[in-house]
């Protein structure tokens, strides 16, 4: 069908078939786009010819390969860079993934080829408005050329619902009737085309909009003929997050577009935790630390409250290290976090200095004898022995206390009095005890 054509020609991916030979048998319109090549420029050479990097002989074996054997491989773009020269963007900083699998068509093997821009997300997002205008009549025949796009639509790797729009009496929108779907939104959803073909969305499917809001959300943009876009949607009974995408087309259908964004999410939060918190004891990193203190005490300021930092220190934690290895003291000082954690209210936070000195916050301080009372939890605490693999080691910390405003106006001060009386502490009057 035209619509699947137009589609592949729309989406805003680099989309090529190449056959056994490794000649290319579909170009679509991104890639002349991207290229200045057209279909026609194209159509027929092989596709080291045309784009030089698969010369290369990890691609070449790759696609030679995937045609005896039916495989599907992906190369990504942190480790490849990437795959097409973009006449728009220019080289500088272009990552591209490439997908590519193997499909049958008419008893021959193709290999679809799949380029995705993953310089920015906002790309994509322009691309899909011009790509979903083009979905029209999906009730004509299909004849054995017209199969092959059909073929190429289904293996997208984003999921897509095709519907129309019922009304009710009044003119109102009362439900999506599911026209189409794609493999990719079935797999994502674990269900079977016959399950939600010609079924009605909001009353026979509504467990995979979730929730009322959304299925509101959907009716008022689907009315209005407005975009619609969800950054963000996360899907509890399949533990996934997904980007929603919807466009009213024409009259009477509306198209939804559905894409995994988990491992996207994934990775955000694990770049997040990398740069805020210390790997070892999952507090908060030092630089993170005293930027909250500032903020902190910005607002103790304005509020004309009190607040304090204390030094902890664990004792003869060198001595762990030296007896028992780094490991022991590294299972110490972990669970020495956990428990401090444990102690501190909300609002309060800790992170870690240096070693093994770590450093907490106590906001909103309305007597100064409430931080002896935390103080001596937190040295309690500590005192109690830890097995580690049978290894039983009784540490134990010493404590400096500052308090704000008495000790100083700014973090810079606070940590120098909290550290001038955690030393004293230490030396003067030994562990297990602060000042």
């Amino acid at each position: 069908m035209e619509i699947y054509t137009s589609m592949l020609d729309n989406i805003n991916e680099g989309i090529i078939l190449i056959d056994e030979s490794l000649s290319i048998r579909f170009w679509n319109k991104y890639m002349a786009n991207t290229t200045d090549l057209s279909r026609k420029d194209v159509e027929g050479k092989y596709i080291y010819e045309i784009l030089p990097r698969f010369k290369e002989t990890i691609f070449l074996k790759t696609f030679r390969t995937m045609i005896r054997e039916n495989q599907k491989h992906f190369f990504s773009a942190a480790l490849h860079k990437n795959f097409v020269y973009d006449k728009n963007y220019g080289d500088h900083n272009l990552r591209q993934n490439l997908k590519v699998s193997t499909i049958s068509i008419d008893k021959k093997n193709y290999i679809l080829m799949e380029i995705i821009d993953v310089t920015g997300e906002y790309i994509r997002v322009e691309g899909y408005k011009d790509y979903i205008k083009k979905f029209r009549d999906i009730e004509r025949s299909l004849n054995k050329s017209e199969l092959k796009y059909k073929i190429l639509f289904e293996n997208m790797i984003k999921g897509f619902l095709y519907t129309k729009i019922v009304k009710d009496d009044n003119g109102d929108i009362k439900d999506l009737l599911i026209l189409d779907v794609n493999k990719a939104f079935l797999n994502f959803f674990k269900i079977e085309k016959e399950d939600v073909l010609h079924k009605e969305l909001f009353t026979k499917l509504k467990h995979l909009v979730c929730k009322r809001s959304f299925i509101d959300e959907i009716k008022k943009h689907a009315l209005e003929g407005d975009t619609l876009k969800i950054d963000e949607m996360h899907i509890p009974k399949l533990d996934k997050t997904i980007e929603i995408l919807g466009y009213k087309m024409g009259k009477d259908s509306y198209a939804l577009i559905f894409d995994d964004i988990t491992e996207k999410k994934n990775n955000e939060k694990a770049i997040i935790n990398l740069a805020y918190y210390d790997q070892l004891t999952n507090l908060y990193n030092r630089k993170i630390f005293m930027e909250r203190v500032e903020k902190e005490i910005l607002g103790a300021r304005s509020n004309k409250s009190k607040c304090a930092l204390i030094m902890l220190d664990l004792d003869k934690f060198k001595d762990i290290n030296d007896t028992y290895g780094h490991y022991y003291g590294d299972e110490v000082l972990k669970i020495s976090s956990k428990r401090i954690k444990n102690i501190i209210r909300k609002g309060d936070f800790a992170g870690r200095y240096g070693g093994d000195e770590l450093l907490i916050f106590i906001s909103n301080i309305k007597k100064e004898s409430n931080i002896e009372i935390i103080a001596r939890r937190i040295i309690r605490s500590l005192k109690i022995p830890i097995d580690v693999e049978g290894v039983v080691i009784c540490p134990s910390a010493s404590l400096g206390i500052s308090i704000y405003p008495n000790d100083g106006s700014n973090v810079d001060d606070l940590l120098r009095v909290a550290d001038k009386n955690l030393y004293k502490a230490k030396v003067k009057r030994g562990g297990y005890c602060f000042r």
